[in-house]
């Protein structure tokens, strides 16, 4: 899936007509789920270019330029394993590695206490409700002391 992101991404094809193909389209379908339906048509549209727009060179191009980015990326890995074996723990690629961990963990553990969905007020912008006078006050009070 990797390979195919990160192709995509260096694909030279102005999508602003298949945008509105799509678009037009996914209003006349009577599908339950305008999600798949928008997958299911953007195929369709993407297949429908395949020649005129040249997508097999374009691709071709595109994986020739993951490659080399792949290969750079080898030789940084390579040197992550090293730094790891002679640093262990305090090594940048482990600290780099146990924070992204932790950055997981921290994240499911909130989801499954359901503290996604719920913030406290400090933490909302004015649009979804919150206040931000209580703020304002306390800069206000440390100002004039």
């Amino acid at each position: 899936m990797r390979i195919a992101c990160d192709a995509a991404s260096r694909v030279r094809l102005d999508v602003d007509p298949l945008i509105a193909r799509v678009a037009a389209r996914l209003r006349e379908t009577g599908h339950w789920n305008p999600m798949i339906a928008a997958e299911e048509i953007a195929t369709d549209a993407v297949d429908d270019v395949w020649h005129e727009e040249g997508l097999a060179d374009e691709y071709a191009r595109a994986l020739a330029d993951v490659h080399e980015q792949y290969l750079a990326q080898a030789v940084r890995v390579t040197e992550a394993i090293e730094a790891l074996e002679e640093e262990g723990r305090e090594a940048w690629i482990a600290r780099a590695i146990s924070h992204q961990l932790a950055f997981q963990v921290a994240w499911d553990a909130l989801d499954r206490v359901d503290l996604l969905t719920e913030f406290p007020p400090e933490a909302l912008c004015a649009t979804c409700g919150a206040e931000l006078s209580g703020a304002d006050e306390g800069r206000d009070a440390a100002a004039s002391a």
